[in-house]
Formats: C-alpha cells, structure tokens, sequence
C-alpha cells in the first residue's frame, strides 16, 4: 500500500476509536476519501495489466525485473518512486502515486482547471472555453493521460456551445478513450482498472448512445459498468450515481418502468448518504416520468416534476428545467 492509503486507513480508524458511527456520519468518510481519491498502487498496476491482457514480463521489460513486480503486485515488496511512476506511465496511468489525479504545473493552472469544470457544470460554457484555451498548452499534452482529460473536457464544453451532432459526439469520445485503452480490451476482460477521466468517458458515451437509441451496444457499456461498480470497489463510488443514473435512463426509455425506478430509489439514498446532489433532480424526474408512463395519479406525478425543477434551479441545470418545462405536467 502507498503511504496515503496507509494515513486514509489511519484516519478511518481514528474516527471509529473516536466513536464516530462509520454507516451514520458517510459524509465524513466520502470526503475523505474522494478529495483524496487515494487507491493502492500495487492493486492498480495489477489489474490494468491484466486489462491490457499483458504479461507480467512484459509490463516490466525495460523497467524492473519480473520478479519485483510480481512482489509488488502481490504486496510483498516496495520499489523504487520512480519505477512506479515509469510502471503507472507504461499503463497509460496518471504517474501520481496515490491518486489518479492529472497533475498541474502549478496552483495557477490547477485553479483554473477547476474554474473550467464548475463553469461547465454551471452551463457556462463560452466561459470554460475561453479559459480552456487560455491554459490547456501549460499541461503536458505528450502525457496520454494528461491528453485525454483535456480533449474530454474540450469535447464536453465544444458539444454544449454548438448544440453538436450527437453522432459526432459519440464518436469523438470513443476516439479520445481510445488514446489510452483499447475499448475491445473493456468489453473482453473481467479485470478492470479505470482512471476517473476514463469513467467519465464511458458515461458519456452511455448517455450518447441512450439519446440515439443504440440501446443494444448501450448495453454492452452498462455490462462494463455493472462489473466496474461492484460493492466491493469502495473507491469507484465517485462515479457511481452518475454512471447508474445511465442505466436507469436505459432500463427507463425500453419500457422498463419499475425497473428504472427501483434504481432511482437506490440513486436517491446514495445521493443523500454521500451529498452529490448534482443529478438528484434529474433522478427524481426520471421518476415522475416513468410512474406518468405507468399511469399514475397526475397529481402525485405533478409534485414529483416540480421538485425536480426546484433542484435543478438549485444546481443551475438549465438542459433539465428546459425538459422539464416542456412536459405537459409541468403547469
């Protein structure tokens, strides 16, 4: 284990020896984990091997002999920072050794990277274009990774500003996750290992499928998803409502009412337990629009709608409040 799993550990047991009821206060424990967004190198570099369907021989060739890794991988051994680094980077991994985080070159840039993401949640999007611009040639773009999060984020803010082809997108976002995995190797393997921006991708790349109706290969990315987000991957929770919400919207448009909306109870708890309100609205007018498909009282479907809008108001989510004002519901 890196030195920051270790301190994470270290803090969750100091909150339990201090009485802290873990299950209760889960909002301590998601920020502590997710603003660290910490995993065990040794686990990663494990599990992206076997993705990319390598040999362990393979992996070190040029690096470290097979037989430090094979000890690294199975957590009997250490090795050097910057053999790690060179192992996480031959992966086309983040070489931060603790966390799967781009790095920036300094404070300036990273603050701005920051100002790009909230501008972009808040739909201001020529505002996130301008300082994409402004910044992205002080990131290292030779980095695949550091690549891939910056096209992503461009592709995102580009598709918004020019109310793009949808098919368009889909494929731009296939091509740019292509820049560091093989998409056959996500469909083929059982072991898997995503960065965050990776994840993202995948997301997006449901949610394009979803609103063009390629609901069979919009499956074979749920099935990814379904593996990658079993209970036991604490750490992949960051993008769990986000990348569940999808399936639910999936199960939603092929008819499967009761089925959507049992994920969309689940979604709301996990929303709630965890504080990540930023689909909390759309999750509860997905439901509103499954029970009216259903048949159900207006009324009720009514109250649903407009707590939706509330808490899209909240959030700035303008693409929902303009759904939602369309429904005839809605007044």
């Amino acid at each position: 284990m890196t030195e920051e799993y270790e301190k994470t550990k270290q803090w969750h047991d100091v909150l339990h020896e201090c009485n802290f009821n873990i299950a209760t206060d889960k909002f301590i424990v998601y920020v502590m984990f997710y603003i660290n967004n910490c995993y065990i190198v040794e686990e990663v570099i494990k599990s992206r091997r076997l993705m990319f369907g390598w040999s362990q021989a393979k992996l070190a060739e040029g690096i470290c002999s097979v037989k430090t890794l094979s000890r690294l991988e199975n957590g009997k051994a250490k090795t050097t920072r910057y053999n790690l680094k060179q192992l996480l980077e031959k992966l086309n991994l983040p070489t931060g050794l603790y966390n799967d985080n781009v790095k920036f070159v300094d404070l300036e840039t990273f603050r701005a990277y920051t100002q790009i993401d909230y501008d972009a949640a808040q739909g201001n999007y020529k505002k996130a274009k301008i300082h994409l611009n402004q910044t992205k040639n002080k990131l290292d773009m030779e980095d695949k990774a550091t690549k891939q999060y910056v096209l992503h984020l461009e592709a995102v803010v580009d598709y918004n500003l020019e109310s793009g082809d949808k098919e368009h997108q889909l494929e731009v976002l296939k091509e740019i996750l292509e820049i560091t995995l093989n998409i056959d190797d996500v469909f083929s393997v059982k072991e898997q290992s995503f960065t965050k921006v990776e994840g993202n991708i995948i997301c997006n790349i449901i949610y394009s499928l979803e609103h063009l109706q390629r609901y069979d290969e919009m499956h074979k990315y749920k099935k990814v998803l379904e593996r990658y987000f079993s209970p036991e991957k604490m750490m992949h929770n960051h993008l769990y409502v986000f990348a569940t919400y999808s399936i639910s919207k999936l199960y939603s448009n092929t008819g499967q009412f009761s089925v959507s909306n049992k994920i969309n109870q689940d979604l709301i708890e996990k929303s709630l337990a965890t504080y990540k309100f930023s689909l909390l609205g759309s999750v509860i007018f997905c439901i509103a629009w499954n029970l009216d498909q259903m048949g159900h009282d207006e009324d009720e479907v009514r109250k649903l709608i407009k707590i939706a809008y509330t808490l899209a108001d909240i959030v700035k989510d303008e693409e929902l409040k303009r759904t939602i004002r369309q429904e005839r519901l809605y007044k």
